[in-house]
């Protein structure tokens, strides 16, 4: 902060403070501190249209103009010329310096490195809602922003919530982690997962009594609100309990078991491109829609390497983590050291532990400073290659479509910088996943790509005579599967239903899916072919 700017203290979470050299500001109007308001969660510079229309949406434009120069000759006078920066044209803050509390929480929720102790500060900024107790009388547009913001910031304290429960079992600081779990569930008291974390917390910690009491809330909660019963994982765990077996962790959900599997038919020439990239490639991505067999055929591909004694070090992204900065880059460098801390130079040590806070004390400042992303990039591919020894290897990325934009920044550094080792960056993506900003794609674009499609009639024939059909069922398969592989296996699976088709096959697997995934898809079957994600978590309860 340059010397002679007054100091300044926002606390936004819950009824909005703003203090300047430490008294609160001053100001006539609550457009002022929606003004404010505005332009310190957002960020970023906006016109005077922006602003006026979004205050003054019923008045005139030369009204709302005037009424917007008033606010803002009001919002200098509070704030100091310094920190208000005007022109014809544009408004924005300068918060160099200055003590936000949704700015100091968001920076430690993002960061997947941050301990127990960062985190249960960055929640204990929440005194409650973004703005608590405000609104504006005649702007449904800033109520409309404000309830879309909070909303949002809701989200993001669920999440720092449900790792510092998370963080806080694992060391067995169980009251504590209880504690958080409460907070996370007042936020939403139809959360189930919560429901049943507390559950298990309170087991293990040995209040068996309110354990069972939970199990209880829970199920009137959704009987009450949506009319569903809870999902079988809740009531076996509640059953464990119950009959004195106290469980020591929440199940995760158990993978869907596959079809067999058939023999890889058309892609030998496929299998033959990867075996050909891993003798001279740095990067190849395997593109195509889903279920037309990438990772099958990356399996098949990665034996093959594992035969010649190649190592392969694998990590795959998943769903809805994509706003987890370098999620991808912390399983990756996590598999590459596997137990072994010690054989981590102390060069990399620091900058490592970033992502693993196992690794000791992780570098501090921040990764915008000059040079650090830099070094931080050259420490985890560092790490990442040393892991092979210098044995030949893949580094096998599968579903990329789900990894997060800082770690597709590392592992294009990564690619440049195995390009002289005996490695193949091997991934694979899904081409009919949504990539509004085409960042999966540039990386691809990196290095080789193989595009996979759909298999041929006389392919799918083969192997449908080879499960014992005729020449008419073969042919049934083919048309009814359109050469998509997921579809082959599925109509040739054992004890798939002679001329069943596609829809039986797809049945199938909706029968096996389990409660919570029945009662989303239920609900949109019925709400029909298109609606937002927010429409079916409402109609749906889950």
């Amino acid at each position: 902060m340059l010397s002679g700017v007054k100091s300044l203290s926002i606390a936004l979470l819950g009824a909005p403070r703003i203090e300047v050299d430490g008294r609160p500001i001053e100001v006539d109007t609550r457009k002022a501190t929606a003004l404010f308001a505005f332009l310190a969660v957002t960020g970023h510079t906006h016109t005077r249209a922006v602003l006026a229309n979004l205050l003054w949406p019923e008045a005139d434009p030369e009204r709302s103009r005037s009424a917007l120069r008033r606010t803002l000759s009001t919002l200098r006078g509070a704030l100091g010329e310094e920190r208000l920066i005007t022109d014809r044209q544009a408004v924005r803050l300068d918060l160099d310096g200055a003590s936000f509390d949704l700015e100091r929480f968001r920076r430690t929720a993002a960061d997947p490195a941050a301990g127990i102790e960062e985190l249960a500060a960055a929640v204990a900024l929440h005194r409650d809602e973004l703005m608590a107790g405000f609104a504006l009388r005649d702007s449904v547009e800033f109520d409309d922003w404000q309830r879309a913001e909070a909303e949002t910031i809701r989200r993001e304290r669920a999440a720092a919530l449900d790792r510092l429960a998370d963080a806080l079992a694992s060391q067995g600081r169980f009251e504590e982690a209880i504690n958080a779990a409460r907070q996370r569930l007042a936020l939403d008291l139809l959360h189930e997962p919560t429901h049943r974390r507390l559950i298990d917390l309170y087991a293990r910690a040995g209040r068996r009594k309110d354990a069972l009491l939970q199990y209880r809330e829970c199920v009137r909660a959704l009987d009450r609100e949506l009319g569903v019963a809870p999902l079988r994982e809740t009531t076996d765990l509640f059953n464990a309990i119950n009959g004195g077996t106290v469980a020591t962790a929440v199940a995760s959900s158990p993978t869907e078991p596959l079809a067999s599997e058939l023999p890889l038919a058309g892609r030998g020439a496929e299998v033959a491109q990867i075996l050909a990239a891993f003798e001279r490639a740095s990067l190849l991505v395997i593109e195509g829609e889903s279920g037309v067999g990438k990772t099958r055929l990356a399996a098949e591909a990665l034996a093959e390497i594992s035969d010649r004694d190649g190592v392969v070090l694998a990590a795959r992204p998943h769903p809805g983590e994509q706003a987890l900065a370098y999620g991808v880059t912390a399983s990756l460098l996590r598999a590459a050291i596997g137990g072994e801390h010690a054989a981590v130079e102390d060069a990399m040590r620091a900058d490592a532990a970033r992502l693993l806070p196992e690794l000791g004390e992780a570098a501090t400042g921040s990764l915008d400073e000059p040079g650090a992303r830099l070094r931080f990039l050259e420490a985890v591919s560092a790490v990442v290659i040393d892991s092979f020894d210098g044995a030949p290897g893949v580094i096998w990325i599968d579903d990329l479509h789900w990894c997060d934009p800082a770690s597709l920044e590392a592992l294009s550094y990564l690619a440049r910088r195995i390009a002289t080792e005996p490695l193949l960056l091997l991934c694979a993506r899904r081409t009919d996943e949504p990539d509004p900003d085409r960042l999966h794609a540039r990386f691809a674009a990196l290095g080789g790509r193989l595009a996979l499609g759909r298999l041929a009639r006389a392919e799918v024939v083969s192997l449908a005579l080879q499960r014992g059909l005729d020449e008419a069922g073969a042919d049934a398969v083919f048309r009814d599967s359109e050469g998509l592989p997921l579809f082959v296996a599925e109509l040739l699976a054992p004890g798939a239903a002679p001329g069943g088709g596609v829809r039986a096959a797809v049945e199938a697997r909706l029968d096996a899916v389990g409660d919570a995934a029945s009662q989303v898809l239920g609900a949109a079957a019925l709400l029909g072919r298109t609606f937002d994600a927010d429409t079916l978590r409402i109609a749906s309860g889950r």
